[in-house]
């Protein structure tokens, strides 16, 4: 409990999201018998892609901080979007398109909403 205190935000965010990933799977997992499993599997991909990112993103905030410099964190910015992108762009091709129905695009881009309001509230409590 400790290094949490001491953790960045993007750190804090990272394992909040993990842990209400693991959450969401858990409340959603009946839908695996009811032959959806398409739901809990989108949750599971967007929270360990959104908490991965903010875990790389923190590791990173902590290395511009030594260098005294924010090279990284624009880098992890930009990269951010265009992994956002193209994974949403996969989902979707591979549900509608092609009917391989593993993941869903509206469980993938609702965690990564539930991941931004953590990183905004996270932020506003620990300044």
């Amino acid at each position: 409990m400790n290094y949490f205190k001491q953790a960045n935000n993007s750190i804090k965010t990272a394992f909040l999201t993990y842990a209400l990933t693991l959450v969401g799977l858990l409340a959603t997992t009946f839908l695996f018998f009811l032959e959806r499993m398409d739901i809990p599997l989108g949750i599971l991909l967007g929270g360990v892609f959104c908490g991965t990112l903010s875990l790389v993103t923190g590791l990173l905030e902590n290395k511009d901080e030594k260098e005294a410099s924010a090279k990284y964190t624009i880098i992890m910015i930009i990269s951010r979007f265009i992994l956002l992108i193209a994974l949403t762009v996969i989902i979707a091709l591979m549900y509608y398109q092609w009917n391989v129905k593993i993941f869903n695009v509206f469980s993938f881009m609702g965690t990564y909403l539930v991941s931004t309001i953590i990183l905004v509230v996270t932020y506003l409590i620990y300044k």
